[in-house]
């Protein structure tokens, strides 16, 4: 299986073509919508950069569903965290006070395209272990 940046690459060239066809000038095209230059097209698909939050916000004003270009779950997908993190640690007494603190801080990294779930893990862990 390609690794996360790889697969953001073929994300990001999949929406490119559907926006703009694959025929030969894609990329060109595709930078003009974007507003960047097609090197940057060419950089982000040969995962050399990353794609900022100015072309996040362009990317979702064409129509991209940038949740699942960063990833590959479509907005609206719930993610399994808050329980995955709270059955981890089943040992320990979670209460429903705990849990809601838990859910909302995975919420605003769901809310938030670029989440990193090994992060919200993380952060859920720490919240739970008193850190």
């Amino acid at each position: 299986m390609p690794d996360k940046t790889t697969q953001i690459a073929q994300r990001f060239e999949e929406f490119g073509i559907q926006l703009c066809g694959s025929s030969h000038g894609w990329k060109k095209l595709f930078a003009q919508k974007l507003g960047v230059s097609p090197n940057h097209i060419t950089d982000i698909l040969g995962m050399r950069a990353a794609i900022g939050g100015k072309t996040q916000a362009r990317l979702r004003e064409l129509g991209c569903d940038v949740e699942w270009l960063l990833t590959g779950r479509r907005a609206g997908e719930n993610s399994d965290a808050p329980t995955k993190a709270i059955h981890y640690h089943a040992d320990k007494p979670v209460t429903p006070e705990l849990q809601k603190r838990a859910e909302r801080i995975v919420q605003k990294f769901i809310d938030h395209p670029t989440a990193d779930m090994a992060l919200i893990e993380k952060i859920i862990d720490d919240l739970l272990d008193g850190k």
